[in-house]
């Protein structure tokens, strides 16, 4: 590690919506990493004329961290002794101010990534990026989708969706979506099942006690009604958390003719972060 004494490294994180999306791409590739673990934050390629430091092979301004061609995730919860060979990731770094970083090598999500942060502008990127997660697409039994934000919630509670985004990761290969709201499943077998869904309560000074469910329904079996697979609950107090992401996530064995879906308590919409196409998005696919 090289670090000139006469400059300070600027420790700082550009938070994104786009890692929650990568860190369900890579689950894809790299199935038992702890997604609940990892934290929705990226450090992203920029260059930079302001004083550096040097961590390794990253290189750390006021502006960004930079790795090339990699997407990098806040890990100081794999504690200060871990090394590479124990973990999924490819490269481990330490910043000047002690926060660990693990890194992905891949130049296709790394492109995602950036691209998705100029999400309001033209990208010459879209077309080749679209055509590197045909594999993602591809894979059977299997769906990913992102919010309706048009109408983001049944008067059921439950979140809208639909398969539609400007890089082809939304998609639906053997599943059917029915009604905007419930991912069907069409062949039995053991299957990955995720959500993640964003809140702002900004405007409040309490915050409200939020409650979401991932839940599975057979229409054959209505008297059962929704029966819920992972549950959460969030808010409450002073202290909470006033823009939160809440990840969902499990493996479940499933028959043909289960619906899938994400639900909310009463007023849980109210505070739905739509900001981006791409922040909330539920997906599941076939292991």
């Amino acid at each position: 590690m090289s670090a000139p004494s006469s400059r300070n490294c600027k420790c700082f994180m550009i938070f994104s919506c786009a890692v929650n999306v990568v860190l369900a791409i890579v689950f894809g590739v790299l199935v038992g990493l702890n997604w609940d673990k990892l934290l929705d934050n990226y450090f992203r390629f920029s260059n930079s004329e302001t004083p550096q430091s040097v961590i390794g092979n990253a290189t750390v301004s006021g502006k960004a961290i930079t790795i090339r061609d990699s997407v990098c995730f806040s890990c100081d919860y794999l504690g200060s002794g871990v090394s590479v060979n124990e973990t999924l990731y490819e490269e481990i770094v330490t910043t000047d101010c002690k926060h660990k970083l693990c890194c992905i090598k891949d130049k296709v999500i790394h492109d995602f990534v950036i691209a998705t942060q100029n999400e309001n502008n033209e990208n010459e990127n879209s077309s080749s990026i679209r055509d590197s997660f045909a594999w993602w697409r591809n894979r059977a039994n299997s769906a990913h989708f992102y919010l309706d934000r048009e109408i983001p919630v049944s008067k059921e509670n439950k979140l809208r969706w639909k398969a539609d985004d400007t890089y082809g990761t939304a998609f639906a290969q053997d599943i059917v979506l029915v009604n905007g709201t419930h991912m069907r499943i069409k062949q039995d077998g053991i299957y990955f099942i995720y959500t993640s869904t964003t809140f702002d309560h900004s405007r409040q000074d309490t915050v409200e006690t939020i409650y979401q469910s991932l839940i599975k329904y057979h229409p054959y079996l209505p008297k059962t009604g929704d029966v819920d697979l992972v549950f959460s609950k969030f808010g409450g107090s002073r202290e909470s958390d006033r823009h939160h992401t809440n990840f969902l996530a499990g493996v479940f064995k499933l028959e043909p003719g289960f619906l899938i879906a994400s639900s909310l308590s009463q007023r849980g919409h109210v505070f739905l972060d739509a900001s981006s196409p791409i922040k909330n998005y539920i997906g599941l696919y076939k292991l």
